[in-house]
């Protein structure tokens, strides 16, 4: 694809790239390939270029059709322009690039204390708020627990079992079905989660989606961006502390609101159930980049043996 792209985008006269000079490098998405990223240069410009291939580009052009905003008021990287190629029948956003490197919360906490500030502003945010409540369907915290742990969860096994992975046995799929059901039933029996998600969220906010320049930081990544849960936002968040210390009580996360952290408690049982189970769908999705398929797997087994053994030591 990278290939193809280099000689298709110095086709576009808007972009102005030298057809000659154009270089265009797939860049790996450890944490999934649903979409596909790529760093463009012609010694003269830079783009970054986000596609998708998926059907539905709703969440693609929601993103685009408010990056003003988020530009101003959340650190998105700036969107320069909408591209569709219908050949290959992908689409997505090409971007300034921005030279920096992925976060690391545990080294850098005032960053961490500056992005759960930001989370609070986009959560109050009544612009974005208005902007994103197009649906007459209005979901609960539950609806979104569901839709971002639970039904996940179980498509990813579906995929993964379908797979007969050498070092995923019978029992240690039907233990991980049960732990879902667990999970779920401790979240439909706690009322914090039944009542109307109205905030709007970013969804998917953890280490890798914060790019660190010499001077700067920038939040990538605002497809899924949507009326949510504060708690799952807040949870993605802060999950390497938790993971590392187990606790989350020192981050000013919830303030005095019970409720919310109810949900928040829920949520980071989710999130190592996570641990375990997302490792192993990107093991099988890794074919979707043949060079780097051996070096992916073999990371996300490791990461996926750490973790269940974290998961059946916990409380």
């Amino acid at each position: 694809m990278a290939a193809w792209l280099e000689e298709r985008l110095p086709q576009i006269p808007r972009l102005n790239l030298n057809p000659t000079n154009t270089r265009v490098r797939h860049v790996l998405n450890w944490g999934g390939f649903v979409n596909h990223s790529f760093s463009i240069e012609d010694g003269s410009v830079r783009y970054h270029l986000k596609l998708t291939n998926d059907l539905d580009t709703e969440k693609f052009r929601r993103w685009h059709k408010l990056h003003h905003l988020l530009e101003q008021r959340y650190r998105a990287p700036e969107v320069i322009d909408w591209l569709e190629f219908p050949e290959i029948e992908f689409a997505g956003l090409l971007q300034k690039h921005i030279d920096g490197r992925t976060a690391n919360f545990r080294d850098n906490r005032t960053l961490l204390t500056q992005l759960i500030a930001l989370l609070h502003r986009l959560h109050d945010d009544v612009d974005l708020q208005i902007q994103l409540n197009t649906s007459q369907s209005q979901k609960t915290y539950f609806d979104h627990f569901v839709e971002t742990y639970i039904d996940r969860f179980n498509a990813d096994l579906e995929a993964i079992s379908k797979e007969e992975l050498p070092f995923v046995s019978p029992r240690l799929l039907k233990w991980m079905r049960e732990e879902i059901d667990r999970l779920c039933i401790a979240a439909v029996s706690e009322q914090a989660f039944h009542k109307s998600a109205m905030e709007p969220v970013h969804a998917d906010l953890h280490e890798n989606n914060v790019l660190v320049t010499t001077d700067s930081w920038f939040v990538l990544d605002w497809d899924d961006l949507a009326l949510g849960d504060p708690a799952i936002d807040f949870a993605v968040l802060v999950w390497p502390i938790v993971f590392e210390s187990g606790d989350w009580k020192d981050l000013p996360l919830a303030g005095t609101d019970i409720e919310i952290r109810k949900r928040l408690n829920v949520c980071f049982r989710a999130q190592l159930l996570d641990e375990v189970i997302d490792p192993l769908a990107d093991y099988v999705a890794a074919g979707v980049v043949p060079s780097k398929q051996a070096e992916v797997q073999l990371v996300k087994r490791q990461q996926h043996e750490r973790a269940l053994k974290r998961y059946r030591a916990a409380p």
